[in-house]
């Protein structure tokens, strides 16, 4: 039986405004049968007499994206160009990048391992370009620790080799007019449109990748833009549901039922692995966006739960009856 995807207009909820940062409502919807669902809004806080109602139109994880990717994705399935509270301020956190001083690209166009993966999750960055419209002097980009000031420019913020590489892979791919639409949209540079590009085709097939693909993804999209862009962090969240995925099918294995406990001790090794994969990623992900106030309301722990949860489905058999979460 072929299932129809369809789509409902709901005559209340399509009144209430779109906003990237904290909205004032919450959407949620559940499906009782093919053709029996319900959807509602909840108020996340109190609502003043005569407030505009807000809610998101895009899905959770759009929040974390930078100005212009949110910007192209409203345009393109809703027709219009954002202009909410967040939209219009003139800095963009969600575009951080590695400053070309402070972590220079070796000739191949690779950074610095300590630009991508810092060793304690909660040091403060450093080397850090921010990006604000109408810089000083006309140039948005200027770094926290060596105080330089860079155009919305290819080169001068990637270098010749990581820029050749990318233009040459969306060539490659026929995939030029991607690049094209995101800089429309007010992104000076193709590179970040390549990093959004490959976040974009890995949600839309992840369940179709395994940990591998999931792991490349993480150091590709690591090495172009850094530790410190959404795409890169939103990256490790794309991987730990491949993680999660996999967990899910090593805990529901039939070999933690047989008799012998060493049976199934690889199998074990290899859950505990993926679990500590998975909270490393969420940590690195949640410590990126406590430092976002826009960013507060899109809560991942939901992904803490659903790791606790496959927790206590494993007959955990190690020294004190210890776990990578507890």
């Amino acid at each position: 039986m072929t299932i129809l995807r369809r789509a409902v207009l709901f005559d209340q909820g399509s009144k209430l405004a779109h906003t990237c940062a904290a909205s004032n409502t919450r959407c949620f919807s559940f499906e009782r049968g093919e053709l029996d669902a319900q959807g509602f809004h909840v108020a996340m806080r109190n609502i003043g007499a005569g407030e505009l109602l807000t809610t998101s139109y895009t899905p959770p994880m759009a929040a974390l994206a930078s100005k212009p990717v949110r910007r192209r994705l409203l345009r393109d399935k809703f027709g219009f160009d954002c202009n909410c509270g967040r939209c219009t301020l003139p800095a963009d956190d969600a575009r951080d990048l590695p400053c070309p001083r402070c972590w220079p690209r070796d000739d191949s166009g690779m950074l610095p391992a300590e630009a991508v993966w810092r060793g304690e999750l909660s040091a403060e960055s450093t080397g850090v370009l921010s990006f604000t419209e109408r810089g000083v002097d006309g140039l948005p980009w200027a770094c926290s620790t060596c105080g330089a000031q860079l155009p919305d420019d290819d080169q001068t913020l990637f270098g010749d080799a990581t820029c050749l590489s990318v233009r040459g892979r969306l060539e490659e791919w026929h995939e030029a007019s991607v690049a094209v639409r995101l800089t429309a949209c007010g992104s000076g540079n193709v590179v970040e449109a390549f990093a959004a590009f490959l976040i974009q085709n890995f949600e839309a097939e992840v369940a179709g990748f395994d940990a591998t693909s999931a792991t490349s993804l993480v150091k590709v999209v690591g090495n172009l833009v850094g530790c410190d862009h959404y795409a890169f962090n939103r990256a490790l969240l794309l991987h730990s549901e491949v993680m999660l995925a996999e967990l899910r099918e090593a805990a529901s294995s039939e070999i933690f039922q047989m008799p012998d406990p060493r049976a199934g001790e690889e199998l074990l090794d290899r859950m505990t692995a993926l679990l500590d994969e998975v909270e490393d990623d969420w940590q690195r992900a949640w410590d990126w966006m406590c430092k976002r106030q826009t960013l507060m309301q899109h809560d991942p722990g939901y992904a803490v739960h659903e790791v606790r949860r496959l927790q206590g489905m494993v007959p955990w058999r190690r020294e004190q009856g210890s776990s990578p979460l507890s």
